[in-house]
């Protein structure tokens, strides 16, 4: 008995004293956070709620960036407008539809192996159309 009460005194001891808080590096959090001037997201005002049932930074309450519709109609140009850090570039973009998130990122990414050039990737987005079973991911990539 006095060993099992010694014993749970030292766990005890340990989860009591393992736990030490540490400061926030608050530089590292804006600069990994998503915010207002980070490629087009802006806080939600419900526009899309009707057309889509989900996207990517919805949960934070963020809308469908800007150069999400020109992307998902595959309309290059159209993203670049939206994009000015794309204007002097060449991108790829690609757009795929899976049962899951997990599915189509790794369908894109064999298309972009297959492309044949070397591609860098630059921004992602992904919906899930309203009533539809699957999501719709779209990828930019920009031509080294």
């Amino acid at each position: 008995m006095k060993k099992i009460v010694v014993f749970l005194s030292v766990i005890c001891f340990f989860l009591l004293f393992s736990c030490q808080s540490v400061p926030q590096d608050n530089a590292f959090i804006e600069q990994n956070s998503v915010s207002e001037n980070s490629v087009g997201y802006k806080k939600s005002e419900g526009k899309y709620d009707g057309k889509y049932d989900d996207w990517k930074y919805r949960g934070f309450g963020y809308d469908v960036p800007e150069w999400a519709e020109p992307a998902l109609k595959k309309n290059a140009a159209g993203v670049k407008r939206c994009l000015d850090e794309l204007n002097q570039k060449e991108i790829v973009l690609f757009v795929q539809e899976g049962r899951n998130l997990d599915q189509a990122e790794a369908l894109i990414y064999e298309k972009a192996e297959a492309h044949g050039e070397e591609l860098e990737h630059f921004l992602d987005f992904w919906v899930k159309k309203s009533r539809a079973k699957k999501y719709t991911v779209v990828m930019i990539f920009v031509k080294k």
